[in-house]
């Protein structure tokens, strides 16, 4: 009774490691082209001059469970500050920093 065991064994093992054929990968350079320019940010009819952001750890920054100064530099308010600046807005955006490298744990 053991021998039929192996002997349904011994096919799928190999139809497992025939089936599987690996893809040969073409190395080529990159593309050296420069891209085409985007269209140009407008703002439309909205106002940017005044921007405030109120929420949770994503407006704050948090990384890891802790602030950091990377953080909040990277925080959703700041990004949002850099893109209202393209259009526009105010070139200063002033955010509470807690000017700790090793970061703040909350918890």
């Amino acid at each position: 009774m053991k021998k039929f065991k192996f002997l349904y064994i011994l096919p799928i093992a190999l139809l497992i490691t025939i089936s599987c054929e690996q893809e040969v990968i073409i190395v080529e350079p990159p593309i050296t082209e420069t891209p085409a320019p985007g269209p140009t940010p407008s703002k439309g009819s909205a106002d940017f001059t005044k921007f405030v952001a109120i929420g949770n750890s994503f407006v704050a920054g948090m990384q890891a469970q802790a602030l950091f100064n990377d953080g909040q530099s990277n925080s959703m308010p700041k990004i949002l500050a850099k893109q209202f600046e393209s259009v526009g807005g105010p070139a200063t955006f002033n955010q509470p920093d807690i000017n700790s490298v090793n970061g703040y744990n909350p918890i």
